[in-house]
């Protein structure tokens, strides 16, 4: 374990003008000297990182761009790469996720690009399809959301893009807002963009493109193509024989987006008649010669859905689709998946996805149609492995770029690239080269909690490392975290697991004790206990900790005392949308039955509790906004561990009559006296004859008398100068009352950054910036969504070692990331020079 001396000051006197200084005490102690280890991550993630569903285009001065969806940082996002002649491909961060940890994963980008090198990118996020602009090689706009749906149900996926080349764009997507009988029907959507402004704006409303008026008619995979105001819209359509035997249907607009023409079917035959009621047409791809010509390319199947494919390649003639013929000259029985197309005056050339040197081993295969004389060139790059979704985009001078992806061995997928020289037969000049960097695969998590049983500590965590959140539980070895095994949610099942919240509790019957809440179908959102045996490595079976059965029930708190344990929990009647608190403890090892805590309901989605106890009482406090008396108070509920005494009320944060001055995130914890200690964030007047600026500071109390009467409010650390923005704190209590905070706050630079405070005898020991802990998120909306802020850190305690664990959560990578860190109690000096401040 490596410790490192941390911050070795001189003794100085700080003097501070007006206003608040950020990162300092606001009555600040010296800095003692004092060990801290150097941190740790919670989890190291050996799988591969995942490239995929590359989507180039190319601008007419012959540089291309290439997105895909990358999962480097756990949840896919969009990288891309530039390519410029022979130089070395130069990769960037399209976009990463809004900060939300429970946000829907990327998918499916698309791109485009015009005659200034700015590359237009496009993709999904289920609910929403997004679309950015490059404005420099690393920088992009912020994204515009095309459409967007108010219901949860309501789905837009799969988008295509297409600019005219001076940033006239035209987005589609496939739309599943409508339903017929709960089951939601597909329909083509498109809609105009203006790509050159910042950010991009949209026009108007989405318009729908399928004109078919049957009820459950599945449109899906729209693929696009444009030159000038003529774009050219194709997708699957099952409006003659249903969603098992779709067709491919095509519409035309002339003014660039604003209208759309009758739709028409693509697909035929080989001989020209009609498709056979069990042939299916799906995977369309479409392509605009410079002449103005139109070329489809698409999966053909006979006589079943599940047939080997074929491709067909048609062309419009300007008044009608020609019979289609067949282009990719595989071998019976061989599937030919995934076709892309472009075209030239000379030529049309069709990428797609081969099995013909085996049913698991595809290759990426070429087609060269020569116009003239209608003749067809196939060939294939055969490379170790095997090779998926290939995409073409056209250069200048008859040069072409194709990209796939690459699989490796030990499930790794990388993305590659080459140039393709199509102007007078197909010629492979260049030899494919790996786009993506071989990166690290980094964590996804959020909601620690910790705590030491016998000199060993173990994290419970909220983790996304297999795209679903979960709950995991590490014990750290040596030092170092060991491989987490996942907690009993059956999230793996489909239970939803509400992350806001984790408990875990050592206690002294040598068992780990968790608290949560998940939804299960059709119990809604219920508060779970469980326990974990060190010695056995055995979980006990989950069980609902609430006797009333209630479709929401959030946000439990735990904590323990001796042999007794006590948890609080916000519980919301979705009917009604009336708020209640409830908290239960337990009796020679039971928990008795929830007593509510409130002597009303109120309306509220719901408020976060803290609950703690001595042996002989429960404590709750949480935070309550209302205009009278000040908004934003904390209040505290106590009461004797029995079920007929009632409860008493007091209000934690001094009485102030201001309106606009928030007290919220309280925190409760119990020393082993039995004294109470609290932490909370809460505002000040910087000048108390005048309302304004307000200035949010870390706040600490203890009891010594079961909660009656509390210290007064110690103001131990700025949070954030001017305003109210969302910061939690932790706490941890050693058994001689020594409390370690934990808590974000806002420095200079507007970001968050964790730091750690020790308060000794209602004293602050030190204050302290951590070198983990950037970028911590705070509620607040992105992207048109509201994201309730990122969760507080944890504190522990360890009385073998007599050390403090902490563990933060830093965004250096945008991703949330749990790192931890012993500060060694034992190494502090006794004695702590102030700072003189006025």
């Amino acid at each position: 374990m490596c410790r490192s001396l941390s911050h070795r000051l001189i003794p100085i006197i700080v003097i501070f003008a007006a206003g608040p200084l950020f990162g300092a005490p606001t009555h600040a102690q010296m800095m003692p000297l004092s060990l801290w280890d150097n941190f740790q991550p919670a989890t190291v993630d050996t799988r591969p990182a995942l490239q995929s569903e590359p989507a180039p285009a190319a601008s007419s001065g012959g540089s291309a761009f290439v997105a895909w969806l990358d999962t480097r940082y756990a949840l896919p996002d969009v990288h891309g790469a530039w390519i410029q002649d022979a130089k070395l491909p130069s990769e960037v961060r399209v976009v990463h996720l809004h900060p939300r940890f429970d946000a829907p994963a990327l998918r499916t980008p698309a791109v485009s690009m015009d005659a200034n090198n700015r590359a237009f990118v496009a993709w999904a996020d289920d609910q929403r399809i997004y679309l950015v602009r490059s404005m420099s090689p690393s920088a992009w706009t912020s994204p515009t959301v095309v459409v967007s749906f108010s219901s949860w149900e309501h789905t837009a996926l799969q988008p295509a893009l297409a600019s005219d080349g001076t940033g006239n764009l035209v987005v589609a997507w496939t739309d599943l807002s409508q339903s017929d009988n709960h089951v939601r029907v597909g329909d083509i959507y498109a809609r105009r963009c203006d790509g050159t402004t910042t950010p991009i704006q949209c026009y108007s409303s989405p318009t729908r493109v399928n004109d078919d008026n049957g009820a459950r008619n599945p449109q899906r995979k729209p693929a696009i193509a444009r030159q000038g105001n003529t774009v050219v819209l194709v997708w699957e359509d099952g409006r003659e024989r249903g969603p098992d035997f779709p067709r491919i249907y095509a519409s035309f607009s002339y003014d660039g987006g604003q209208s759309w023409s009758a739709n028409m079917r693509v697909n035929r035959q080989l001989d020209g008649s009609d498709p056979r009621p069990t042939d299916s047409a799906t995977h369309p791809a479409v392509a605009i010669a410079p002449d103005g010509s139109v070329w489809v390319a698409w999966e053909h199947r006979t006589g079943s859905p599940t047939a080997q494919a074929d491709i067909y390649l048609a062309r419009w003639d300007g008044s009608t689709w020609n019979t289609p013929r067949r282009i990719d000259n595989a071998p019976p029985r061989v599937r030919s998946l995934a076709p892309s197309l472009v075209a030239t005056d000379q030529a049309v050339f069709v990428a797609w996805q081969d099995y013909r040197n085996g049913p698991n081993n595809p290759d990426i295969y070429l087609a060269r149609l020569d116009r003239a004389t209608n003749q067809v060139q196939v060939a294939g790059i055969a490379l170790p492995r095997p090779q998926r979704s290939p995409r073409l985009t056209r250069l200048a001078n008859g040069q072409l770029y194709l990209v796939w992806q690459s699989d490796k061995i030990g499930g790794e997928t990388n993305v590659f690239g080459m140039r393709v020289d199509g102007s007078s037969s197909l010629t492979f000049n260049d030899a494919p080269r790996q786009l993506n960097t071989d990166a690290p695969r980094l964590p996804y998590q959020m909601t620690p909690a910790l705590t030491v049983h016998q000199g060993t500590p173990y994290l419970m965590f909220a983790d996304r490392q297999y795209s679903y959140i979960d709950f995991y539980l590490a014990k750290q070895v040596n030092g170092s975290w060991a491989t987490p095994q996942p907690l009993p949610t059956q999230a793996r099942e489909g239970v939803a697991v509400h992350h806001e919240a984790a408990n875990l509790i050592a206690g002294p019957d040598n068992k780990l004790h968790l608290l949560w809440s998940d939804d299960h179908w059709t119990r809604g959102l219920r508060v779970r206990y469980a326990t974990f045996d060190p010695q056995t490595q055995s979980w006990s079976e989950p069980i609902f900790l609430s006797r009333v059965i209630s479709r929401t029930e959030m946000l439990p708190s735990l904590a323990i005392f001796s042999n007794t344990l006590a948890a609080s929990w916000s519980r919301r009647d979705s009917t009604t949308g009336q708020l209640q608190l409830f908290a239960s403890w337990t009796d020679a090892g039971a928990w008795v039955t929830e007593t509510a805590v409130l002597t009303q309901t109120f309306s509220a989605w719901n408020w976060p509790t803290s609950v703690a106890t001595d042996g002989d009482h429960i404590y709750v406090a949480w935070h309550r906004e209302e205009q009278s008396n000040g908004r934003g108070r904390i209040w505290l509920a106590r009461k004797p561990l029995d079920l007929s005494s009632p409860w008493q009320y007091s209000q934690l944060n001094p009485p102030h009559n201001d309106d606009w001055c928030y007290h919220r995130e309280p925190r409760l914890a119990t020393d082993s006296a039995g004294q109470l200690h609290a932490a909370w964030v809460g505002c000040a007047r910087r000048n108390p004859s005048s309302s304004w600026p307000r200035d949010y500071y870390l706040y600490y109390a203890h009891s010594t008398d079961q909660g009656a009467t509390w210290s007064a409010p110690l103001r131990v650390a700025l949070i954030s100068a001017d305003q109210y923005r969302t910061s939690r704190p932790a706490l941890a209590v050693s058994p001689a009352g020594l409390a370690m905070l934990l808590y974000p706050y806002y420095g200079q630079d507007n970001v968050s950054h964790f730091a750690a405070a020790m308060i000794n005898a209602n004293t602050v020991v030190f204050s302290q910036t951590l070198s983990y802990g950037h970028g911590w998120v705070r509620a607040d909306t992105y992207d048109g969504t509201y994201y309730g802020g990122d969760s507080a850190g944890s504190v522990a305690y360890d009385p073998q070692s007599n050390r403090f664990i902490l563990a933060v959560i830093d965004r250096s990578n945008t991703a949330p990331r749990l790192w931890t860190t012993n500060f060694w109690v034992g190494a502090t000096p006794r004695a702590f020079i102030p700072v003189v401040t006025r």
